[in-house]
């Protein structure tokens, strides 16, 4: 999983959604059958941005170093994009409410967007749409990657980058 930027609390505490949205994240995990330990939890920006703007460009490029070689060593099959910096970050797009809840297959590997927990802190009707794609995220990491990448009728509007990018 993969978000934004630190809040103050993880900025301070060194570790990843440990605020408001990362127990509203440990909900969700739970509703969809998974727990924060069956899951990699991290940040586009390692830290976290001055009076928590928007990451700029170069502190992404910055970091994206670092989240890639993450990304290299954990070697995921399945990535959840939390938010529309990370999905800009990581594949280039820019709506996450467009792409929320529609896996996308690039390199072997199945992207799930999905809005950023904290989205539904600050906007209440956004909650359903986090939890209908939690329910999803749980399916994927339960039937696993591989699986589903042999099974495509299991994938229905499943969105390819292979041949995009």
């Amino acid at each position: 999983m993969i978000g934004e930027a630190p809040g103050s609390m993880e900025d301070s505490s060194g570790r990843p959604f440990v605020g408001s949205a990362g127990r509203l994240l440990d909900d969700l995990l739970s509703n969809a059958g998974l727990s924060r330990s069956d899951v990699f939890i991290t940040n586009i920006l390692k830290c976290r941005p001055p009076s928590n703007r928007n990451p700029r460009s170069g502190e992404i490029s910055a970091c994206t170093v670092f989240l890639k070689r993450q990304l290299e060593v954990i070697k995921p099959g399945l990535v959840c994009i939390l938010g529309s910096v990370a999905l800009k970050t990581i594949l280039g797009m820019g709506s996450i409410t467009q792409t929320r809840g529609k896996p996308i297959l690039k390199n072997d590997v199945i992207y799930f967007p999905t809005l950023h927990p904290a989205a539904s802190l600050y906007d209440r009707s956004k909650a359903d749409l986090l939890i209908d794609d939690f329910k999803k995220i749980g399916i994927l990491a339960r039937d696993g990657p591989e699986h589903l990448l042999s099974n495509f009728a299991k994938l229905q509007g499943l969105i390819s980058l292979d041949n995009f990018c």
